[in-house]
């Protein structure tokens, strides 16, 4: 009996324990639309997917430069270090995007199982420039 691919690949990461940060980031972004993308613009799905993996800053790049390759992995730290990061080379307004993209990501592992703790609760925005 065959089993499809992707099928096989879920089923042997549920076994490990393990799970990609890129594929979670993937099944993120899938979750946001909904049907007819009555969640969420499609504007707003492109933004967060830039945000968290596509970008030149996004957040799938800082992690494999921390030497993070999986969901578990995952600690409050990184999430603190990313916003210094991102404070560190963008502009206060621009950097709010990345961390709501970042905070709601977390929401999303921890609803589906995949971190222990909601790693978005106390990571705050930060304040535009007035």
């Amino acid at each position: 009996m065959e089993i499809d691919k992707d099928i096989q690949q879920l089923i042997s990461g549920i076994e490990s324990g393990i799970h990609s940060i890129e594929r979670a980031i993937e099944l993120f972004v899938e979750s946001l639309p909904g049907y007819d993308f009555r969640l969420h613009k499609k504007v707003t799905v492109e933004k967060y997917d830039a945000c968290l993996r596509k970008g030149p800053n996004c957040f799938l790049k800082f992690l494999n430069q921390e030497g993070i390759l999986s969901v578990e992995q995952i600690q409050k730290e990184h999430a603190q270090r990313y916003k210094d990061f991102l404070l560190n080379k963008l502009d206060p307004q621009t950097v709010r995007s990345f961390i709501t993209a970042e905070r709601l990501f977390f929401q999303y592992l921890f609803r589906i199982g995949w971190l222990q703790q909601d790693l978005s609760i106390g990571i705050r925005l930060p304040k535009p420039k007035k």
